[in-house]
């Protein structure tokens, strides 16, 4: 598999700061090796700001996610249908945790709320394979793919997945991720992020020194200097150069 260079990080917004908030990004990292071939995954979460416990939510996720991916891959799926059966399993993940935590109605009150409180939470990731590579995007945030940093907000309010689990038909209902599918080889630059990173920032992220803390050293500089009003979370892939030596 081509080498990849990964840098990760995540700080707690100013505004948060200023709340008593927690951070409710969290994010995961994986690597995977099956019948001879090499996989790299991340996942970035974000839980809903106005919602009591979305951390938890977020954390859970994050770490479930990454560990079904590995599972589905050594089943046999391909790269390309990942993000269906992910989508599909993360929402059965989190039915089974409600229905042990407030009991199987699924009319009841308790899981409703349950649901708002903990589990609404943006879902952006991405699998590298050797030949073919995914991004898959439920709810708010930001990708970007070589020099393209597309916003995957969509209307007034995010797309999170566990809306689908309300017993309540209309605009939040969902028909699974939002997929890009790319050739691996067209791949130079990848970066997955929540809704709290600033676009205009995006010129600086080509200056990082080449050490592993670089992103999140970067990320503490942004807040300091108080760039970041919201928890800002990103994961950063870049095709590594054959003989280029890690500064840190």
């Amino acid at each position: 598999m081509t080498t990849f260079k990964v840098r990760a990080g995540s700080v707690i917004g100013q505004a948060h700061h200023q709340s008593w908030r927690n951070c409710q990004d969290k994010y995961r990292l994986a690597t995977y090796h099956y019948e001879g071939r090499a996989y790299l995954s991340g996942l970035v979460c974000d839980g809903c700001s106005e919602a009591d416990h979305s951390e938890v939510g977020a954390a859970l996720l994050a770490e479930y996610g990454v560990m079904e991916l590995g599972r589905l891959l050594q089943a046999g799926h391909g790269v390309k249908e990942l993000p269906v059966q992910l989508y599909g399993r993360c929402l059965t993940f989190i039915s089974i945790l409600c229905d042990q935590l407030v009991g199987t109605g699924a009319e009841s009150l308790a899981r409703k709320e349950q649901i708002a409180n903990y589990w609404l939470t943006t879902v952006v990731g991405f699998v590298i394979g050797e030949v073919e590579s995914v991004i898959f995007v439920a709810g708010d945030g930001f990708t970007l793919v070589n020099d393209t940093l597309q916003d995957h907000q969509a209307g007034p309010a995010p797309r999170y997945m566990a809306y689908d689990l309300l017993d309540e038909p209309g605009q939040h209902r969902t028909a699974g991720f939002e997929v890009l599918e790319l050739a691996t080889a067209s791949i130079e630059r990848l970066a997955v992020w929540t809704d709290g990173f600033q676009p205009d920032l995006l010129p600086e992220l080509a200056r990082l020194g080449r050490g592993s803390r670089a992103l999140q050293r970067q990320l503490n500089i942004w807040a300091n200097q108080k760039k970041l009003s919201d928890d800002t979370t990103g994961i950063l892939v870049e095709r590594e150069v054959v003989g280029h030596e890690d500064q840190a």
